[in-house]
């Protein structure tokens, strides 16, 4: 954290036990003025609990949480708790009161005029595109489930709070309306910039939204990171297994050839036939082979063009019109794999072990495939 950055919210060695049981254990973080927190973890984590001990509805048994520099302990819990804005999963709108009127119950309780009121609910709603000639007048049960959560987060905004907190408060929506949802917000925060602390168990959702993931296990916090650092460098194998592999975000230098080479690539002997090499190729629907000996030792490449090129000359082999070829080690990168066919122009790339056996191979074909599967190439990287 750099030094011109604002803590707003600060835990410091925070424990919660009921009982036997330690729910919260040694949670320290900083919060930053502006900043999008979200904690995530397996069930009974820790991860709701640590929301509640933030503005006391669950007393912390012990260590300290400040707010704004000050000792929550020291602070009225109604106060405190109208001066921060709380979203949850069952947004329990008030049935019997309009949607402007479920907007600003806050700033009610705060002694707002009406005409006040009335302004920051139709402000509010214009920033959501919900017309305020439409819906301010409507009831909850007009409005979809999308529209109701949409009005449970303006109504955590309506006093204008400078931090917000929000337990799954998309967990119960289709995917549809969750993906618009978790947009509008992104959206809003970029204009309103709240400090917001944000439970959710969805990876997806965390990656999207964060500016930094706190993963929990076991009450205990395993990793504080950006969504970018989390997905690069994991802190453990739990980490890994949590985020799942197919999301991870590995950098050239991490994947090695043997990941992601074929490993059953298509060979031919040097001195069989032209036409036997072609048709080989047909019934496999390949454009080259690889030349193997009999101990399965890399001789060479023929392909399709040298083969059309050479049909109609009888006596010719394929070691007569093969060509020789760069190949790397099964241990090395991808970073090495690309260069090397950069450099030599090759479209084939043949993968030996130390005694020049054949492994498998890599083409130029799949070599885009491979990259958006399995690695990240830093935007702007310097070409070698």
């Amino acid at each position: 954290m750099s030094s011109s950055e604002e803590v707003i919210i600060n835990y410091q060695n925070i424990n919660k036990k009921y009982g036997n049981h330690k729910a919260v254990i040694d949670f320290n973080l900083e919060v930053n003025k502006g900043e999008l927190i979200i904690l995530i973890g397996p069930s009974g984590c820790g991860k709701t609990t640590t929301l509640k001990m933030t503005n006391r509805l669950i007393k912390p048994t012990s260590g300290k949480i400040y707010v704004k520099g000050e000792d929550t302990d020291k602070i009225n819990p109604v106060d405190l708790r109208r001066s921060i804005g709380y979203v949850i999963q069952e947004i329990a709108l008030f049935p019997h009161m309009s949607v402007e009127d479920n907007i600003t119950v806050v700033p009610k309780l705060l002694g707002w005029p009406p005409k006040r009121r009335r302004e920051r609910a139709y402000e509010l709603l214009n920033l959501v595109a919900m017309n305020p000639k439409i819906y301010a007048k409507r009831y909850p049960a007009e409005l979809s489930g999308g529209q109701q959560q949409r009005i449970g987060v303006l109504r955590a905004l309506a006093a204008d709070v400078d931090i917000i907190l929000m337990d799954e408060p998309f967990g119960s929506l289709d995917p549809i309306t969750r993906s618009q949802l978790q947009d509008e917000f992104k959206n809003l925060q970029e204009k309103l910039h709240k400090t917001i602390i944000f439970v959710t168990h969805d990876m997806d959702e965390a990656l999207k939204m964060a500016d930094r993931i706190v993963l929990m296990r076991s009450g205990k916090i395993v990793q504080i990171d950006t969504p970018d650092m989390i997905l690069r460098s994991p802190a453990d194998s739990f980490v890994k297994d949590f985020i799942g592999k197919d999301r991870l975000t590995r950098s050239p230098d991490e994947v090695l050839v043997n990941e992601v080479m074929y490993t059953d690539p298509i060979t031919i002997r040097p001195r069989q036939g032209l036409a036997e090499a072609l048709q080989r190729m047909k019934s496999r629907h390949v454009n080259g082979l690889i030349v193997v000996d009999s101990d399965h030792k890399f001789l060479g490449i023929v392909t399709l063009r040298k083969l059309q090129e050479n049909i109609e000359e009888k006596g010719k082999s394929v070691e007569n019109i093969m060509t020789t070829s760069s190949t790397i080690g099964e241990n090395q990168t991808m970073r090495e794999a690309v260069k090397i066919m950069a450099d030599a122009r090759i479209e084939y790339l043949p993968v030996v072990d130390d005694q020049k056996k054949l492994k498998g191979l890599i083409t130029r074909a799949s070599l885009v495939d491979i990259l958006l599967d399995h690695i990240w190439i830093e935007e702007g990287e310097k070409k070698e």
